[in-house]
């Protein structure tokens, strides 16, 4: 209806009514697919936010640190909550953030998560053994440890004319050097 000094008109026809947008809320459970873990390789997945902010969510964008240091954008326009960060440092803890982004705008940030670019150590190459009067010496060399420093070692042993291994009971400091009474 209009209105002026002199009455007012009749009423108009109902119209569309109108769909109010907003930001969307961020993404949550950020989180790693450790299915696609390599040393220089993290995989990262999250669900979309329940609220959209009025209208369907269009796409993401992800943000990346060295931990400690500025964000960068990494990707933007991804359709699916998923994704896979290749060519990192082995070794070095990353940070990750996603935003959602519907017609209005992005949302604020998700919660930050960090992973360590690392992987489990390669195997030593075979061993050198010795025995020495009652000892057995064992001496391997450090293999690619992947990122992650090694914290121990298991050994091995099988006897001779044997094709059976077992696990001995002995603990390896990490000097590559072990004794194992005979």
């Amino acid at each position: 209806m209009a209105l002026n000094v002199y009455g007012e008109s009749t009423r108009s026809q109902a119209g569309y009514g109108a769909i109010i947008t907003t930001n969307p809320d961020p993404p949550i459970n950020l989180a790693e697919d450790y299915s696609l873990r390599t040393p220089t390789t993290l995989g990262l997945v999250w669900e979309p936010a329940a609220f959209t902010g009025g209208t369907v969510i269009i796409d993401y964008r992800i943000s990346i640190a060295v931990q400690g240091e500025t964000f960068s954008e990494l990707a933007t326009g991804l359709t699916s909550a998923q994704y896979t960060v290749i060519g990192l440092t082995s070794g070095v803890t990353y940070e990750f953030k996603v935003e959602s982004r519907n017609s209005y705008d992005y949302s604020v940030y998700s919660d930050t998560l960090a992973l360590l670019a690392a992987f489990k150590p390669e195997a030593p190459a075979a061993p050198m053994t010795y025995i020495v009067n009652d000892l057995c010496f064992i001496e391997w060399d450090e293999p690619i440890t992947n990122g992650w420093p090694i914290t121990g070692y298991k050994i091995y042993i099988r006897e001779h004319g044997s094709t059976t291994f077992t696990q001995e009971s002995v603990e390896c400091d990490g000097t590559s050097t072990d004794v194992i009474n005979n």
